[in-house]
């Protein structure tokens, strides 16, 4: 009979929440006899419904969360039962209908909010297929911040601050309390005994509230129904509790005789008679002040320095066309550490080699996370090596795909030399068949870059120019750059999803299409994967994976998806960055002839004209020390992907709290005048020591591949492809610019050249 009342009752819940456009989730926790329990209720257009009570281990939001699901799932079949929707898509449109997330009957909790917006993506299917009116709703809950919260955290820590204070004084507890004794109990106590209607049963309100009639002049009774959040004890409560504090102590005395007493009046009796708890309930407003003041001192004063921004957007307006070289010179007003505002997202910003070394090292465990940003949301729901959050998860997963790709490029049997000197010979060709007319090198470079990494993912027993996955792959990918770089408004500014819903879904349908490239070759290896012969990375991954995957509990809960899905990042990753450098680098060597004649004269003493390979590197410090100097000032990525703090943290006496996101400006570094002589010079020299070898400490300063614990993993396979790359090119050719440079770079993911001609001269 129970259970056929409580199924009919989220029938009509469930029918409530599906017909209404607005619906509130309403989540509250109590604490019975040591045990945490929390219920969920739901207002819909057409009435409230109490949805389920249950014991929790934690009242935290995760634990809600928890609650939330397991509520909705058991709804979701009772929809099953008593219509032909399925469970799985039951529990969606509910998910769906939910439009906001309160709790304590008033405030917004933010944690739980997100947590679930997640939830919701992560219940729905995001492919080619969906539709595109569900893609709109899949995120939709509104945004607002209820303004009481933060007085409610006050008034948290000012019950906290209490309790310490209350048990240095106590040595023993000697109060019979109906409740545990505090100043905050007291006046929940009273509030229990002396308000009409708060204990209906026992009628103390009414009798207090006669007695207060009865006295000469007759007095109000100034406390109100307690309503379960800390606000009223704050600013209501505590006040009135300690007017009424001789009226209830006179109350209790004349109308209960002391045998006669219940344990409610015993512990407010023995409450209004210690001074410790009438000072305690005196004392919560000053404390509330006292936070409310320091809270105001920390934002103004112990938070980073920085320029005032706008309304909505922050600081975004501000940063121009090449935001990088405008925050280093917001940096010569505000220092090395300074603030900003990236639409809704608080930001600090970091412009010198010691800051971003402190932060990303020293303090690596807190600057190493992502904030969670559309981009990684959507991107492998921010568990890829790039986009991921920092957990152990994550450290596993880095850990697993660095060691697969290095065990491959490094192996003397496998033939990454021979695929890169492949791709060489491609646009050394197509370069001889334009030799002596202008041309871009823009497109030759883009394929060749990206024919190798995609080869050493997916096999090279294939024409890359001719597969149509290839170029997919190539087409998304210039895509992506464009729409994922720095500042993308959809990162920081989430609600113009909802404003603009088409740049939401054209991404989203970007996501689908990279995956489904990357799906596809990965199924081919599945079919003929031989654990015995690796062909490629895609193989190696595989193994991984069935090593680590099968069994998650043991590996930090990493799945064999997770582990394959390494194989997006490193495409994005290795092809990007690599080809944009190297059209840096000819544009700068074009232009600058005597660097360009040095690098050959340098070659040829070397080399002469028998094939380059990776064992000349070390002979050849003037190439190298160029290709350095070329990434120090080209600075190809000058923000990268942004980091977040992943807890609240002192920075160099700043503080800065958990979430915010964190810019590190490679481009001060690189611009630096006290890191380098004449930074704005184009001079190669600045790598070499007295011996002519390169200075390895001041190669180490150039920070384009990152530090700490985000470091590039691919860094050795992009320096590989750069060396052999320049060296090849400039042996064959001699290179010259066709109009006058153009240095200034198009601001993006990365930091490309513009648009520029050559023309080429065969050597040898």
């Amino acid at each position: 009979m129970l259970n056929e009342a409580k199924a009919l009752a989220q029938m009509q819940a469930a029918e409530a929440m599906l017909t209404s456009d607005f619906n509130t989730l309403h989540t509250d926790g109590t604490k019975r006899g040591g045990h945490e329990f929390g219920g969920v209720q739901v207002r819909t257009s057409s009435g409230q419904f109490s949805l389920d009570i249950n014991e929790m281990v934690h009242g935290d939001a995760e634990s809600f969360k928890s609650l939330i699901d397991y509520v909705l799932t058991d709804m979701s079949k009772i929809l099953e039962k008593n219509s032909d929707t399925k469970c799985k898509e039951s529990r969606s449109k509910l998910i769906l209908s939910i439009k906001n997330m309160m709790t304590d009957c008033h405030i917004v909790n933010q944690s739980l909010k997100s947590l679930l917006k997640k939830m919701k993506i992560e219940r729905l299917p995001c492919d080619n297929d969906t539709d595109i009116d569900l893609i709109k709703k899949m995120s939709a809950i509104n945004g607002f911040k209820c303004n009481l919260h933060v007085l409610v955290n006050f008034a948290t820590e000012a019950e906290s601050g209490l309790k310490s204070w209350e048990q240095n004084i106590l040595e023993s507890d000697d109060c019979s309390s109906y409740f545990s004794p505090s100043s905050c109990d007291f006046i929940r106590a009273s509030t229990k005994l002396c308000v009409p209607g708060a204990d209906e049963k026992s009628g103390y309100g009414l009798l207090f509230k006669t007695f207060l009639n009865q006295l000469e002049p007759p007095v109000d009774l100034q406390l109100t129904t307690f309503h379960g959040h800390r606000i009223n004890l704050l600013f209501s409560m505590g006040a009135s509790v300690f007017h009424h504090r001789n009226h209830i102590k006179l109350f209790i005395e004349n109308y209960f005789n002391k045998e006669d007493r219940n344990r409610l009046l015993c512990a407010v009796y023995n409450y209004v008679n210690n001074p410790l708890y009438l000072a305690g309930c005196r004392a919560l407003v000053t404390l509330v002040l006292v936070k409310f003041f320091q809270t105001l001192w920390n934002d103004l004063y112990l938070s980073p320095p920085g320029p005032w921004g706008f309304p909505i957007l922050g600081h975004l307006p501000l940063l121009g066309s090449n935001p990088a070289k405008t925050l280093m010179n917001m940096s010569r007003t505000y220092g090395d550490v300074f603030k900003i505002r990236m639409g809704s997202w608080p930001t600090i910003v970091l412009n010198s080699r010691e800051a971003i070394r402190e932060a990303l090292m020293d303090k690596g465990e807190v600057f190493s996370d992502r904030p969670e940003f559309y981009t990684g949301i959507c991107y492998y729901n921010m568990k890829s090596i790039g986009f991921g959050s920092y957990t152990p998860r994550w450290k596993m997963h880095r850990k697993i795909a660095n060691h697969v790709l290095k065990q491959f490029v490094s192996a003397k049997n496998n033939p990454t030399e021979d695929v890169i000197n492949k791709e060489i010979e491609t646009v050394i060709k197509s370069f001889l068949e334009r030799k002596e007319i202008h041309f871009s090198p823009h497109d030759d470079i883009f394929l060749g870059i990206g024919c190798i990494i995609y080869q050493l993912c997916f096999g090279s027993a294939r024409n890359c120019r001719e597969d149509k996955n290839f170029l997919q792959f190539i087409e998304n990918n210039q895509i992506f750059v464009e729409t994922a770089g720095p500042g993308n408004p959809l990162d920081v500014m989430p609600w113009l999803r909802f404003v603009m819903p088409w740049k939401a879904i054209r991404f989203q349908k970007l996501i689908a299409l990279y995956k489904t490239v990357v799906s596809s070759e990965v199924n081919e290896h599945v079919e003929s994967y031989d654990n015995n012969n690796h062909r490629d990375i895609t193989d190696g991954l595989i193994s991984a994976a069935e090593q680590y995957g099968n069994s998650p509990e043991l590996y930090n809960g990493i799945t064999k998806e997770e582990i394959l899905s390494s194989l997006s990042d490193f495409m994005a990753a290795g092809f990007e960055t690599v080809s944009t450098t190297l059209e840096w680098i000819i544009l700068y060597l074009s232009y600058h002839n005597d660097v360009q004649r040095r690098v050959q004269e340098e070659i040829y003493s070397v080399i002469g004209e028998r094939k380059p390979n990776l064992t000349d590197k070390g002979k050849l410090p003037f190439t190298e020390a160029t290709i350095l100097e070329v990434i120090r000032v080209a600075n190809v990525v000058p923000m990268a992907i942004p980091h977040s703090t992943a807890t609240n943290t002192l920075f160099r006496n700043h503080k800065i709290k958990k979430g915010t996101v964190v810019f590190c400006n490679t481009y001060a570094t690189a611009m630096d005048p006290k890191l380098w002589t004449n930074p704005e010079k184009f001079s190669p020299e600045r790598f070499l020591d007295k011996h002519n070898q390169i200075n390895q400490q001041k190669a180490d300063e150039v920070l384009t591949f990152g530090i700490g614990r985000r470091r590039c993993p691919g860094e050795f396979l992009a320096k590989m492809e750069l060396f052999l790359f320049v060296v090849n090119i400039f042996q064959r050719f001699e290179i010259e610019l066709c109009s006058e440079p153009d240095f200034e770079p198009i601001f993006g993911l990365t930091c490309k050249p513009v648009s520029y001609q050559i023309k080429v001269t065969e050597r040898c």
